[in-house]
């Protein structure tokens, strides 16, 4: 007992000296935690900023400590106390400067072997900086000095803060040896910073400035403004505070877990009173979460020049409702951005790109099935960033960039840049833009352009930039595309160009002979040359479903109408309404109707037929073709047994019996051979038709 310590002895407790400390640990995986907070991701963003109460002085204070019992001359080292001492005060000076470093005191002072010093009854340790300001103070029951080996070792607790309050540091048992410089907190090591420790002087100037502005004066920091660190050991040494071992930090935003965790300060400048936090560094199985945001990686950095996170090391994440993973992760605390880079690959939940995961119209069977399920959509990009809105601060931007391909199991979404934002409070989506060689399929659906818009509110896609589209066997082009995906409809606009399968506008086509129908089925069946597509030009085009039969689709082709039958008919009119079944894939006619200044022709191998009117009512059943104008239909048949023309009101001509009907108040028939019949009425208005031209 003749070694132990008096305060040792007065606790009724062996003295055992603490633990060397050990050499770092080296980097390991990682994993770290984000939050969403009053403008942050990290629960390290805080309006507030981060406050380190203890951990970057204590390393440097307790350095100097370790320093000033060191540097006392060997002399003094060999004037061991007889029989104790009370009231014990020992101030370090710097050789070569001979400033004051450190102040050392104590109730009493006894040796307890002839190479150790024991202080008691209170030790006080206060450091210095070059100013003579204290910086750091450090509390503790008792603690030996080693002359021979110069180290300053305690088992007690150990309380230590800052010169400004802003750091605080507490744990049990400690060790300085001057050998390898650094200080050793050897069990349960609690660090309480202050947030502004993270803030620049220029951006806690600002702050106070806008403070004093607004009239009111800054209270103490709250305790909602700490920041906790706890772990089972701590290194210090010279500006650098390692944690190690069971990691813990702790933020009313957030928490942290790693295995290892590296505090560095920067130096006191002539206009800052403190010393600030340059970096954080967790490594070794990092995991950080909050609120909204976790996120888990090798690495995890804080800087404060840049204010920014970064996450290295096969990061993923959870932000809100996003699931990703990348190569990199970066937080910006003061912008609040969420930047993944390289090898992006996210997980987005249903409803993020419209409930059904696809911009591009379903059948109703199809939108009735994503509407119960819904799609998420899986996205893989070079770049992604999460940012608050700058126009707008009621929305956030999901931006996604480079090689950004989208699949959501009922289509696929490629483009190079995809902006998706989403209201703050419901995360709800507003909208979806895709930009650059945009690509879109669902099916047997194609749709390429330069831009697509989606938006919620009206549940409408446009795509501009010369869009391109192929719906089965329907192919065109045009300077505008919209999707009405509520309606199941789409609209084209502004030179318009279309394709259709062969058969697109009738089985047989317009005012064909019969004969010349069944001739040209049977050719196309042994034919080794495939038919070829019809082609439509107009200024604008609408596909939707009937109102009247949803069965059916209506295909609306308006303002200088062109189709052209390659070899077999040409039609121009105004406006072209073709009714067809709904089903994709199909090319079933039920029936067309030309209107506006209607002019048709069809080619036979043995002639042609021409017909011009106001209106022309196509039905495929029967291959009726029905022409009607007030002023006259004008009527021209030509084949190798003469020709036939004629006018009047109306023009009906029937292909399978091959009878062409005219009929009017005076209908005019100039006739050669072939099968013409008047209308009954109008005979008996004119006895017969006029006699063919000399």
């Amino acid at each position: 007992m003749e070694h132990l310590a008096p305060e040792c002895q007065r606790r009724g407790r062996r003295w055992q000296r603490p633990r060397r400390a050990r050499s770092p640990i080296p980097s390991r995986a990682v994993t770290i935690q984000l939050d969403w907070v009053d403008g942050g991701i990290f629960f390290l963003n805080s309006r507030a900023g981060l406050k380190n109460e203890s951990g970057v002085k204590l390393q440097r204070f307790c350095l100097s400590v370790v320093a000033a019992l060191v540097l006392v001359s060997p002399a003094v080292r060999s004037q061991l106390i007889e029989g104790g001492a009370k009231r014990f005060k020992h101030a370090f000076v710097d050789e070569q400067t001979g400033k004051r470093t450190m102040l050392l005191t104590g109730g009493s002072a006894t040796n307890i072997s002839n190479e150790e010093l024991l202080i008691g009854d209170g030790v006080r340790l206060q450091f210095f900086d070059d100013t003579g300001k204290t910086n750091l103070e450090v509390a503790s029951a008792a603690c030996i000095y080693n002359l021979k080996i110069e180290s300053v070792a305690s088992t007690n607790r150990l309380e230590a803060s800052s010169g400004s309050g802003q750091f605080s540091l507490e744990g049990d048992g400690f060790e300085y040896a001057r050998a390898n410089g650094s200080l050793t907190i050897s069990n349960h090591v609690h660090a309480t910073i202050q947030k502004d420790l993270l803030q620049s002087p220029s951006q806690m100037a600002t702050t106070s400035s806008s403070a004093q502005s607004a009239g009111r004066t800054e209270a103490a920091p709250a305790t909602n403004q700490l920041l906790h660190i706890f772990s089972d050991r701590m290194r210090y040494q010279s500006n650098l505070a390692v944690f190690e071992h069971n990691v813990r930090v702790e933020d009313p935003q957030g928490k942290m877990t790693c295995s290892a965790l590296a505090v560095a300060f920067s130096e006191r400048s002539p206009s800052d009173e403190s010393r600030r936090i340059e970096s954080i560094v967790a490594r070794q199985q990092v995991v950080i979460d909050s609120d909204q945001v976790h996120a888990s990686g090798d690495q995890a950095t804080y800087r404060q020049a840049t204010e920014a996170i970064e996450l290295t090391g096969n990061p993923a994440w959870r932000l809100r409702q996003y699931e990703g993973r990348a190569e990199e992760l970066v937080v910006n605390r003061r912008t609040r951005e969420f930047h993944a880079r390289r090898n992006v690959e996210m997980t987005l939940p249903p409803g993020s790109i419209r409930q059904s995961g696809s911009l591009l119209p379903e059948s109703s069977s199809e939108t009735t099935a994503a509407a119960a399920e819904g799609q998420p959509a899986q996205v893989r990009a070079g770049d992604f960033e999460f940012k608050p809105d700058v126009t707008d601060t009621n929305f956030n931007l999901a931006v996604f960039r480079d090689n950004v391909r989208v699949n959501s199991g009922n289509g696929n979404l490629d483009c190079e840049l995809m902006t998706i934002m989403s209201s703050v409070q419901s995360n709800r989506t507003e909208s979806v833009v895709a930009e650059r060689s945009v690509v879109m399929e669902q099916g047997d659906i194609r749709v390429t352009g330069a831009k697509a818009v989606y938006t919620a509110t009206n549940e409408l896609v446009e795509v501009t930039g010369n869009p391109e589209w192929k719906m089965s066997q329907r192919e065109g082009t045009s300077e505008v595309l919209a999707f009405d995906l509520k309606n199941r409809a789409y609209h084209a606009a502004r030179n318009v160009r279309t394709r259709l399968p062969p058969g697109a506008l009738g089985a047989s086509t317009w005012l064909r002979s019969g004969s010349a129908a069944r001739t040209n089925a049977a050719a196309s069946g042994t034919s080794t040359d495939p038919p070829k597509p019809i082609e439509v030009a107009s200024d604008d085009f609408e596909l939707k479903p009937d109102a009247a039969n949803t069965n059916l689709s209506l295909a609306t082709y308006r303002g200088h109408v062109r189709v052209s039958e390659p070899e077999r008919m040409n039609l121009t009119s105004e406006e072209l309404t073709v009714t067809g079944k709904m089903s994709s894939g199909t090319n079933q006619v039920e029936g067309a109707v030309a209107e506006g200044n209607v002019d048709l022709v069809v080619r036979e191998a043995g002639g042609e037929k021409r017909a011009q009117g106001d209106k022309a009512v196509y039905t495929a059943g029967n291959s009726e073709v029905v022409l009607t104008r007030p002023n006259g239909v004008k009527f021209v048949v030509a084949d190798a047994e003469g020709v036939i023309e004629g006018s009047g009101s109306k023009a009906v001509y029937t292909g399978a019996p091959e009878i062409l009907e005219l009929s009017g108040n005076n209908p005019v028939l100039t006739a050669g051979a072939g099968k013409v019949r008047l209308n009954p009425e109008s005979l008996k208005k004119k006895a017969a038709p006029a006699l063919p031209k000399s």
